[in-house]
Order: C-alpha cells, then structure tokens, then sequence
C-alpha cells in the first residue's frame, strides 16, 4: 500500500518498503504496571476496554471510534492515549454524542513505563485509521499482546491476518461494533490472538537496523561499480 501510494505520487523507480520496528517492553512486571495505570488514570477493572493510542486528529478516524462506542452498550469504555490538535474538538464531539462519561483521555504521555502500562490496560486496540500506513501503535499494541481491531483493505492491516493475529471489519460504525460484539463473546479466543499478534508483528528495531543495513550496502555496491 506504502508503495502504491507512491506510485500515485508519480513515482516510477525501484521501491523497498521497510516495516517500522518495536522496542521491547522495559516492564518486567505486566501485572504491577497495568494496576498501576489504571490506579492513576482510573481505568475501571469491570469494563471492557477499547484501546487508542495516537495523536488527537480526525484523519485517524476519530469520529467512526467514538461513533462506534456510542452504538456499544455501558460494558464498554474508551481510553484515548495522546494529544494532538484537535483534542478539544475530540472530546466535544464525544460529549456531544453522549459518550464523555465513557471515555478516558489521558493526555500526552511520556514516561515510556506509564505508556507500556496503559498498553496493558487494554482488551482490544481498536485503530480504524486509514491515514497511516505502518503504525508504530499497533506494533507496541502486539508487543502487550493486545489485538487490533483495523480497516479491512487499509495500509495499516497489511500484516494482519484476520482472526489469526488480529481481527479485520468494514470502515463502518456497523461493521466495527458488530465485530466488537463479536470478538467479546470468545475471551479466551481473543487473548489467544493477542499471543500470535505478539508472535508475527513486532520486529526489534535491533533486527531491523540489520535488514536496513544489508538494504543500503546493496545499493551503495550496485552504484559503485557504475
């Protein structure tokens, strides 16, 4: 898709897309920090929670996920990781379709533990953006072992298989709901998808420095001997 875009930029040489990496988690006590997020942001322990983690700006489909937690019923709650510069608007718009009260924003942050914390927090990471194309969020939502709810055809889905190691629906507050539904009735399934998410989409960014290495002393060999 990274390439496709390209080539509709106008682009007609040789492409090698690259996928972005995924550092490991420094916690080494998953329990203490995910009791640990949701103590500070108060995160409830009885709720099921839809996870997004970005900048605060409509292009990353804002609007579908709070439109969708509006179609869901009271056992679901939102927690919104960052900030951006439609956060003000974000949060009118989820106050004004009756949804605030089940959304938690937590601002910008920082400390990489508190982030990896609030990761852990979530039962499903739920990305419907179309914007991006190799999100680093999903990767650092497979490193906690939290599936991903994606566009069915977009860029970021591009290395889920659906049911396999994360789950797929139409960009529709239809579509993304009834696979909510649907994800939730089978817990043991769904944290079985999170293990092979965390087995199949995140690389090191150790291992992937390797393959970007190999990648440009393959070029600068080629064009030497020009």
């Amino acid at each position: 898709g990274t390439a496709q875009t390209l080539r509709e930029y106008g682009y007609a040489g040789p492409i090698d897309v690259m996928p972005n990496g995924a550092d490991p988690f420094l916690t080494t006590d998953r329990e203490g920090a995910r009791a640990a997020a949701m103590a500070q942001f108060g995160v409830p322990k009885d709720k099921k929670i839809l996870l997004f983690v970005g900048q605060m700006v409509w292009q990353k489909n804002l609007k579908l996920v709070l439109d969708t937690l509006s179609s869901l019923d009271d056992s679901y709650r939102l927690l919104l990781v960052g900030t951006g510069y439609y956060e003000k608007q974000v949060r009118e718009y989820a106050q004004k379709i009756g949804v605030a009260d089940r959304c938690i924003f937590t601002g910008r942050v920082s400390d990489r533990e508190t982030l990896e914390g609030l990761y852990l927090c979530g039962h499903l990471f739920f990305f419907p953006s179309v914007y991006d194309n190799a999100p680093l969020v999903l990767r650092e939502a497979a490193t906690a072992g939290v599936p991903a709810l994606l566009v069915k055809g977009s860029n970021s889905a591009e290395c889920v298989t659906d049911g396999e190691n994360g789950y797929l629906a139409e960009e529709t507050v239809e579509g993304m709901s009834n696979r909510i539904i649907s994800i939730f009735k089978n817990n043991e399934e769904r944290a079985a998808v999170g293990r092979r998410a965390a087995q199949t989409i995140p690389l090191a960014w150790s291992e992937l420095t390797k393959q970007v290495e190999a990648r440009y002393a393959a070029v600068i060999d080629t064009h030497g001997r020009k």
